[in-house]
């Protein structure tokens, strides 16, 4: 018994009739995917402007369509929500290397020894013994990130940041401490050009005051010359 076999021709154009169909499906996929690539693109565009002009808006309304959601600010204006009081208004994170102005630069260096003196003495760590370190940016730095990264670690609701603080991100911070500050430990005084200074009284609110003010107009001098540190020979 013999069997019929297909009409080539048929089968040609059923196939014809598929590859066909599957090029409208691919071109369909490709007109969603460009149309929702311009729609980012204009939404980044958006927000970039209003990032501009210093406000932006946020959603109309909280949960009860009151205009004053309980969980989010309700108008930003520079950066900061205009609504909550200054105070209350989150800020950003200090900058070293990056601050000219004396009082905020004398409030870090304060605040990063407090902090230190609170938190870092009881992992071993004393920072008198390196007294030149607020001339050290590198060391100024990594202070005030790992200060600020703690404070945020333990405002967390579960103990994983604290537990990468302690395991990460301390161990890494003191390892960059001692690196920038390895030759002024080892002798207990300020390396500069070849010799060495007494920095014994950097550390006091005077001392500190002093640095903040050299460092946020007069770095391009010399710490130990601006600031008259003893040499020791």
């Amino acid at each position: 018994m013999r069997r019929a076999l297909p009409d080539p021709a048929a089968l040609a154009a059923a196939a014809t009739a598929r590859v066909d169909g599957v090029e409208r499906e691919l071109a369909a996929v490709r007109d969603d995917v460009t149309a929702l690539g311009r729609g980012v693109t204009d939404l980044i565009t958006q927000i970039r402007s209003l990032s501009a002009t210093g406000t932006v808006p946020t959603a109309p309304g909280g949960p009860d369509g009151s205009g004053h959601g309980s969980d989010g600010p309700g108008l930003v204006v520079d950066g900061q929500d205009a609504t909550r009081p200054e105070e209350d208004q989150e800020k950003g994170q200090p900058d070293w290397l990056a601050v000219h102005d004396p009082e905020v630069a004398s409030s870090y260096l304060t605040e990063a020894q407090e902090w230190a003196n609170d938190v870092l003495i009881p992992h071993g760590v004393y920072l008198a013994e390196v007294p030149c370190w607020p001339l050290h940016p590198v060391a100024v730095a990594d202070l005030l990130a790992l200060s600020g990264e703690r404070a945020h670690c333990y405002g967390a609701p579960d103990p994983t940041p604290v537990v990468e603080w302690l395991t990460r991100w301390l161990p890494a911070g003191l390892e960059r401490l001692q690196v920038a500050t390895a030759d002024c430990r080892r002798d207990r005084a300020h390396h500069y050009g070849g010799r060495l200074y007494d920095a014994a009284g950097l550390t006091t609110s005077r001392g500190l005051a002093d640095v903040a003010i050299w460092w946020t107009t007069h770095r391009d001098i010399p710490a130990p010359i601006w600031l008259h540190l003893p040499p020791i020979d």
